[in-house]
């Protein structure tokens, strides 16, 4: 077996996004920090709690919507002198971005603040290709921001579009890549195959949640929609092993949307979703398999009082992947879990009302 260099945690938050990449030494880089709410927010610090995290390399929010972003606040104020970097980006006016503000104000005068901001805070933001935002050579492990540009940001943040310049990173390693899009739309993946090519990775955390990444009808897979999938993953991106979807059961956005689904499958992708949604093929399995335990078991979710003290709590969301684990290994990828959750979805397809988006 050969060495772990790094473990990749796409976490369970509900309806948002939140990624932790556990390092040798206790130390962490998180991609994206998830929501905050009386369980979501706590989830990436129950993680770096419980493996007792000293060091945050590297902080990256993709884009300053509250499901991504807010969750940063709780692990800026419990690492505020064990972080590395910060990276994020200006996609609306400052005094709108919510989690900025409120770790702003955790300062007591505002000329710390701006001390702090100056020594820790980098603007995401590339020239043209692939611009590595941390390494650590030993490991063999770097971090790519891959999108947006500077033009890109400024063009998005002009038509209120904030999606459009989300940023797209990747960890590389010898053994494997794995790709975090944030909520990435197709003009961006357009943008990064013409000065990159195609991309190769994985694991991919599916960019917007399996949700829309262009002008797409709300309830409709249309010509449009397949056609942009097809060449998503036709032409721009090329995913090995698993597209994770994070999802809510309680979102009112329809994610993940089956074209998105079937386009990932279709080239060639295991699909795994980090908890039973509203879509017919979940509500039937959750009937199935019993109402609060899913394909799979739910996640208990953990409330963070300090970076060692963990209070466990019942969840009230259903689980199906829930948080996926990827392995980063010197010669390869391992997702944990897959195979298991698999099997059960194809159990689950042996059923009279069995009809998975997610399998074959």
């Amino acid at each position: 077996m050969t060495a772990i260099l790094a473990s990749c945690y796409l976490l369970d938050v509900g309806q948002g996004t939140a990624n932790v990449i556990l390092l040798p030494h206790r130390r962490a880089i998180v991609i994206d920090g998830g929501p905050v709410s009386r369980k979501s927010n706590a989830v990436p610090m129950a993680l770096l709690a419980r493996h007792r995290t000293q060091r945050i390399e590297r902080l990256v929010i993709s884009h300053n919507d509250a499901d991504h972003s807010r969750g940063a606040v709780p692990i800026l104020n419990a690492y505020r002198d064990d972080v590395g970097l910060v990276y994020w980006l200006e996609d609306r006016d400052l005094s709108d971005i919510d989690w900025l503000q409120r770790f702003r104000g955790t300062f007591d005068k505002p000329a710390e603040a701006r001390r702090y901001f100056q020594r820790k805070f980098r603007r995401l933001e590339t020239d043209e290709g692939r611009q590595a935002i941390w390494n650590d050579a030993e490991l063999g492990l770097e971090l790519n921001l891959l999108y947006p540009g500077f033009g890109d940001n400024v063009e998005a943040k002009g038509e209120g579009e904030p999606n459009a310049t989300s940023a797209v990173v990747e960890l590389r390693a010898t053994g494997g890549n794995v790709l975090f899009p944030g909520d990435a739309t197709m003009e961006a993946f357009e943008t990064i195959h013409s000065q990159l090519g195609r991309l190769e990775c994985d694991v991919l955390a599916a960019a917007h949640h399996g949700g829309k990444l262009a002008d797409w009808p709300d309830d409709s897979d249309g010509d449009g929609e397949r056609e942009d999938l097809e060449r998503l993953f036709g032409e721009y991106v090329s995913c090995s092993q698993v597209a994770v979807m994070s999802v809510s059961t309680k979102n009112g956005h329809g994610h993940p949307r089956e074209a998105y689904v079937k386009a990932a499958r279709a080239a060639g992708a295991s699909v795994m979703c980090t908890q039973i949604t509203g879509r017919r093929c979940c509500t039937e399995a959750s009937k199935v398999f019993g109402l609060g335990r899913g394909l799979l078991p739910s996640k208990r979710y953990e409330r963070v009082k300090s970076r060692t003290h963990i209070e466990r709590t019942s969840g009230d969301f259903v689980g199906c992947a829930g948080t996926v684990k990827a392995l980063l290994h010197e010669d390869h990828v391992h997702v944990d879990g897959m195979d298991a959750h698999a099997a059960a979805v194809d159990r689950f397809a042996r059923t009279a009302d069995g009809e998975p988006i997610c399998r074959p």
